[in-house]
C-alpha cells in the first residue's frame, strides 16, 4: 500500500514534472504570443494615431476645399445672374442711345434757334440804337431850327452886327454861322 502510494506520488509527481514543464512551454509559447500581440497593438495603435492625423490634415483640406469651391459657386452664381441681365442692359443702352441721339438733333435745333435769337437781339439793339440816333437828330434839328430862327430874327432887326447882350457880333461872324446854318438844311434834305 505504501508502495502503491509511493508509485502514485511518483506517478504524480512525474505528471506534476511533466505538467510543470508542458505549463512552461504553454507559459513561453504564450508570452511570445503576448509579446506579438503587443507589438502588433502597439503597431496598430500608431497606426491609428497616424490615420487619425492624416484624417484631420485630410479634413481641414476638404473644409478648405470646400470654402474655397463654395466661393467659386457663389461667383458663378452672381456672374450667372449678371450674364441673364446683359439683354436688359443692352436693351437699356440702344433707349439710351436713342435718347442720346434725339438730344443731339434736340441740341443742334436749339444751337439754331439761340443763333436766331442771337441775330434778333442784335437787330433790335441797331434798332434801338437807330432810334435813340434819330431821336438825338430831332432833338438837334429841332434846337438848330430854333437858333436859326431866332438868329434870322436878330439879324433882320439888327442889319450889320448881331448884339448878344453886350458883345456885338461882327457881320463875318454872323455869315459863318448862316454859312453853317445853310450846311445843315442842305444835310437835313438829305436824310
Amino acid at each position: 500500500m505504501l508502495e502503491t502510494l509511493r508509485e502514485r506520488l511518483l506517478s504524480v509527481q512525474q505528471d506534476l514534472t511533466a505538467g510543470l514543464k508542458t505549463l512552461g512551454d504553454k507559459s513561453r509559447d504564450a508570452k511570445k504570443s503576448r509579446q506579438r500581440y503587443e507589438d502588433a497593438w502597439a503597431a496598430l495603435h500608431k497606426g491609428a494615431k497616424d490615420c487619425a492625423k492624416a484624417g484631420e490634415l485630410v479634413d481641414s483640406e476638404v473644409v478648405m476645399l470646400s470654402a474655397h469651391w463654395e466661393k467659386k459657386r457663389n461667383s458663378l452664381v452672381e456672374l450667372q445672374d449678371q450674364l441673364q441681365q446683359i439683354p436688359g442692359f443692352l436693351a437699356d443702352l440702344e433707349c439710351l442711345t436713342a435718347s442720346l441721339a434725339q438730344l443731339e438733333a434736340s441740341f443742334e435745333e436749339m444751337e439754331d434757334h439761340l443763333l436766331c435769337l442771337e441775330e434778333l437781339c442784335e437787330q433790335c439793339e441797331l434798332e434801338r440804337y437807330k432810334r435813340v440816333q434819330t431821336l438825338q437828330l430831332e432833338n438837334y434839328k429841332k434846337t438848330k431850327r430854333k437858333e436859326l430862327e431866332t438868329f434870322k430874327e436878330v439879324f433882320v432887326t439888327k442889319g450889320d452886327g448881331f448884339m448878344n447882350g453886350d458883345v456885338v457880333m461882327p457881320c463875318g461872324v454872323a455869315c459863318k454861322f448862316l454859312r453853317s446854318v445853310h450846311q445843315f438844311q442842305s444835310w437835313e434834305n438829305c436824310l
